[in-house]
C-alpha cells in the first residue's frame, strides 16, 4: 500500500513523525508532499505541485496534523482522482485555541470560523483520527459526526530510540518533565508543588519551549525557589537521555481545561517506555488508558498539594518506584510506532 501524507503538517511533530514511522515500520510507502509555508504564501500551489509529481500514485492520503484548512484541497484531489481521504484531526481547532490557549472570545466570529473549520474537515474525510476515546465523544457530539467515521489512534512512541537507561543522580531525587508550557500542561501546578518541597532534597527540571516558559521562568525567580532547572529545548533523538536522567517523570496534563480531560500527552508513553514511574492528572482519559498505582500514579488535577504528596510518596518508596516501572514498561508495549501504524492501517484497509 503507498499512502500519501499531505498538507501544512509538521512533520518533526511528534505526532506525524511517530505515525509515518508506524506505517513505513508495517510496510506502507508513505509519500510526504508537505507544505510548511503560509496559506497566503501559496501553500496550495505548493501541495498541487508536490502531489502532481509524487502523490497521484497513491491509495490513500491522509491530511497530516496540524492540517485542518488543506482538508478541501485533499478532498478536492481525492475525488479527482478517487482515492479515500483520512483526517488526522488529532485534537480540535476550535478546542484549541478558544478554549485551550484561549486566543478568541468564544462568541467571536473567530471562534465561529475554527468551529466551521473543524467541522467541514470531518464533513469531507472519510476518516477523521483523534487520540482517545474522550475526543471521539467531543468530535461527534460538537461537529454531529458519526462515532463509526471516528477512529481513535492513541499517541505512539519510537522504540527504536526509547527504551530504558540506567540513571546515576547521587543523593539528589531529579523529577523531570518536557513540554511546550501550554495552560493545559499545568507548568504553575507543578511550580506550586516545587514550592512546597524547596526544603526537600528534590530537584526539578523543565525541558522545553512555548508561549509560557518566560512567565514561568519569571515566576520562580521570583519566589526565589533553587530547585527547579529550566533546560531548552532539544532534538527529539536527544530526549531519552533527558528522562533517562529523572527519577520521577510528570506526565500531566495538570491544567484544568476541557481539553486536558480528554488527551494522553506523549511525554507519559514516552516516559513509561523507559521504565520510569510517572505521575499523571486524574482525568477521563488517563483513567481509561491506565491503573492507578500499578501503571501510573494518579493525582487530583490541577493540585499543588496533591501532586507534591505524589512527589514524596515515590521518593519514600523506592519499591513502588521500581513496581510502577517495570509495570509503566510492560503496558508501553501497546503505544509502540509499529503497533499504532499497524492500527492506524487496519482502519485504512477498512475504507
Amino acid at each position: 500500500m503507498t499512502v500519501c501524507y499531505f498538507g501544512y503538517y509538521r512533520p518533526f511533530h511528534s505526532r506525524n513523525r511517530n505515525l509515518i514511522l508506524g506505517l513505513r515500520r508495517n510496510g506502507v510507502n508513505v509519500i510526504e508532499c508537505n507544505a510548511v509555508v503560509p496559506f497566503i504564501q501559496g501553500r496550495y500551489f505548493c501541495l498541487l505541485a508536490k502531489y502532481f509529481r509524487y502523490g497521484t500514485g497513491a491509495d490513500v492520503i491522509i491530511v497530516g496534523f496540524p492540517g485542518h484548512t488543506d482538508v478541501p484541497l485533499a478532498w478536492a484531489l481525492a475525488k479527482i482522482f478517487h482515492r479515500k481521504l483520512v483526517f488526522d484531526a488529532f485534537t480540535s481547532m476550535y478546542l484549541n485555541l478558544v478554549y485551550d490557549r484561549q486566543d478568541v472570545a468564544q462568541h467571536s466570529l473567530k471562534a465561529l470560523v475554527y468551529w466551521l473549520v473543524d467541522w467541514l474537515s470531518c464533513l469531507l474525510s472519510d476518516k477523521v483520527l483523534v487520540d482517545t476515546s474522550d475526543n471521539q465523544q467531543y468530535f461527534a457530539k460538537e461537529f454531529s459526526v458519526k462515532v463509526d467515521k471516528i477512529a481513535c489512534i492513541p499517541v505512539c512512541f519510537d522504540e527504536s530510540i526509547f527504551k530504558p537507561q540506567k540513571a546515576i543522580n547521587g543523593d539528589s531525587c531529579i523529577v523531570g518533565w518536557h513540554g511546550t508550557f501550554l495552560p493545559l500542561q499545568g507548568v504553575e501546578t507543578i511550580i506550586a508543588a516545587a514550592q512546597k518541597l524547596k526544603n526537600v532534597n528534590i530537584n526539578f527540571r523543565l525541558l522545553g519551549y512555548g508561549r509560557e516558559k518566560d512567565m514561568s521562568v519569571k515566576l520562580v525567580k521570583k519566589k526565589g525557589l533553587k530547585n527547579i532547572y529550566f533546560f531548552d529545548r532539544v532534538n527529539y533523538q536527544r530526549l531519552p537521555d533527558f528522562i533517562s536522567g529523572c527519577d520521577i517523570y510528570l506526565g500531566g496534563p495538570f491544567g484544568q481545561n476541557l481539553k486536558a480531560n480528554m488527551v494522553i500527552p506523549n511525554k507519559v508513553v514516552e516516559a513509561m517506555a523507559m521504565g520510569k514511574p510517572v505521575i499523571c492528572a486524574d482525568t477521563p482519559a488517563m483513567r481509561r488508558a491506565f491503573v492507578s498505582g500499578k501503571e501510573v500514579l494518579l493525582t487530583t488535577q490541577s493540585n499543588q498539594l496533591a501532586l507534591a504528596r505524589a512527589i514524596i510518596s515515590l521518593k519514600e518508596s523506592p519499591k513502588l518506584r521500581e513496581t510502577l516501572g517495570h509495570n509503566a514498561l510492560r503496558a508501553a508495549s501497546f503505544y509502540t510506532s509499529k503497533n499504532i501504524g499497524r492500527l492506524l492501517l487496519q482502519k485504512i484497509a477498512q475504507l
